[in-house]
């Protein structure tokens, strides 16, 4: 679902999550998850320390600063928000998307710092 790094980061979260672009009824649940989810990808060496969104103002470029990482972001912070907002009641499909999370970080970290885990 990779959208433009101009895009807004809480709308295009709110549409992964299937809620209406335009619909800000479930802002007050959606932008604390997606707080967490920026400060674990900052933990991973990805965005600045203490970067948050308060409003769908701020775009994806915002935090990525440009990296080369917005698809992997955008994946993660999406899958992050969905599996605590509104998880799928399929166990199949929840361990999927732990799964990709799980792989998703990997390669975050690859990138960030490829000689910790082995790459080039």
């Amino acid at each position: 679902m990779g959208a433009s790094k101009d895009a807004s980061i809480l709308v295009t979260t709110r549409e992964y999550c299937g809620i209406i672009k335009d619909c800000s009824d479930f802002d007050s649940r959606l932008i604390p998850l997606i707080n967490t989810a920026l400060s674990k990808l900052w933990q991973l060496g990805v965005g600045s320390e203490g970067f948050e969104i308060d409003n769908d103002s701020t775009k994806w470029s915002d935090f990525t600063h440009g990296n080369k990482l917005l698809n992997l972001v955008q994946s993660y912070v999406h899958i992050s928000v969905l599996l605590l907002f509104d998880p799928p009641a399929n166990s199949f499909a929840v361990t999927s998307m732990k799964e990709t999370l799980d792989e998703l970080t990997w390669r975050i970290n690859v990138i960030v710092d490829p000689k910790e885990l082995g790459g080039a």
